[in-house]
């Protein structure tokens, strides 16, 4: 399941001599005149500033956690990616592994690969400790 994407895109500039900022929200652009010289105006100057920092900084979050979010894949899919995975950790030398790395490495949920791993395991494929 992908997160739905809206796009919101909050830019401004500072505008040369003719002291105005322009503000520009999704396809809206607004000229905003402001003296950098005045506090007041440097105080939303610097509000403008922070929220485009914020808005950044969520959509950068935003990216990470759906990076973290588990993939919903059929368990056959998920099967076929396990037994990959335990493949190449074989291949690499590694015997051992758990239900955290295979999940972790694959993004999927625990149950669904503690599900496939203990089908895994009645078949042979791969045999469970503890």
């Amino acid at each position: 399941m992908e997160a739905e994407h809206t796009a919101h895109s909050l830019d401004f500039e500072e505008m040369g001599g003719d002291g105005r900022i322009v503000v520009r929200f999704e396809a809206r652009s607004i000229r905003i005149p402001f003296n950098l010289k005045e506090s007041k105006d440097k105080m939303f100057f610097e509000m403008f500033r922070k929220l485009k920092q914020e808005i950044e900084d969520l959509k950068k979050r935003e990216r990470l956690l759906e990076s973290y979010l588990p993939r919903e894949i059929s368990d056959e899919e998920a099967q076929s990616d396990v037994i990959r995975f335990l493949k190449t950790k074989k291949l690499k030398g590694n015997q051992k592994t758990d239900i955290l790395d295979i999940t972790a490495n694959l993004s999927l949920p625990a149950d669904q690969v503690e599900r496939i791993l203990e089908i895994l395991d009645k078949e042979g494929v791969v045999k469970i400790n503890g």
